[in-house]
Parts: C-alpha cells; structure tokens; sequence
C-alpha cells in the first residue's frame, strides 16, 4: 500500500492496466494458447475421420455391386473337388457340347493338369467329325462356354469332298482359378 501512496492517479490507471494485460497475456500461453491447439488438432482429426467415412460409405455402396459381380465369377475361382472330379465336368462338359453341335466325338485323350500360379490348366485332347457348320458351332461353344473353356489348336482334315465332312483334332484347355 505504501507504493500506491507515491503513484498518481494517472499512474495508477497505467499500472493497472500494465498488470492487466500481463494477466491476460498469461492467460493466453496458460489457458486459451493450448485450448486453442487441442482445438486445431481435434478438427484435423475430424477431417481425416470425416475423409474416412466418406470412402467407407462409398465402398459400403458398391458392396451390393461387388458382391453380385463376385458371385458371378465365383464358379472360376475354386476347383469343385478333385483333379479326377474336375477332369470328369470337363470332359462331360465338351461331351454336351459336342452333342449340342451335331458332332461326333471319335476320341477324346485327357492330359494331365498343369499348375501355374494360381490357376490349374485341365487339357484334352479331342478327335471329332462333322460338317463344317456343325464344328464351327461346336468351337463357337466351346470358346464362349461359361467353363472357362478354349481351343487352343485345330486342325481340319477334308475326309468326304461331297458332304463336306471334316475331321477335326482340337486341343481344349479349361483353366480354374485357385
């Protein structure tokens, strides 16, 4: 009380706001200053949240889409029993089509499956005779059949210039997707 004594009016008004600004200053490093960065951080955080959310919905939109073109594509993806089993669809398969195409079947010579990476590669060896409309159809189906089915090699023999009939002998492969 002394100093304020010796201090103006003037002087007193000056000194209290002098300490009050050092209050408010010290207020600011010690209260509002790390307020204010929590603050700064919890909005970033939210943010990165809010990007997250934001892909996670659009995937939990696409899941439908995805699941249905999964579902379309999951007969490839696993072997549906042994080799033997695997053989056996195969060769019943080209048999079907065979049929449905007005071919005969002379021999049919299984090889054995060849594993690459992830996929197993099935192979025969098919002797066949008909028209050549009739093998035409029965390639046609053989390359556009849901099995995964090709025909690697083809060769065409003219056995009858009359009828036009052709021994073919053509290399099919079947590939499954481990």
């Amino acid at each position: 009380m002394a100093l304020s004594l010796k201090l103006s009016t003037k002087e007193k008004i000056g000194l209290g706001l002098g300490i009050a600004i050092a209050l408010l200053a010290l207020f600011d490093r010690v209260v509002i200053g790390p307020l204010n960065t929590k603050f700064h951080q919890v909005n970033q955080e939210i943010k990165l949240a809010e990007l997250d959310l934001c892909r996670d919905l659009r995937s939990l939109d696409e899941k439908e889409a995805i699941t249905k073109e999964f579902q379309d594509y999951a007969k490839y993806v696993k072997q549906m029993g042994s080799d033997e089993e695997e053989m056996a669809r195969f060769l019943r398969e080209v048999e079907n089509l065979a049929h449905k195409s007005s071919v005969n079947l002379l021999d049919v010579k299984p090889q054995m499956p060849q594993s690459k990476d992830l996929q197993k590669q099935f192979t025969v060896e098919v002797e066949a005779e008909g028209d050549m409309p009739a093998i035409i159809m029965f390639l046609y189906q053989l390359n556009t059949s849901d099995c995964l089915l090709r025909s690697e090699k083809i060769t065409l023999k003219l056995i009858q210039k009359e009828k036009s009939l052709l021994r073919a002998s053509i290399l099919v492969t079947k590939i499954v997707i481990s």
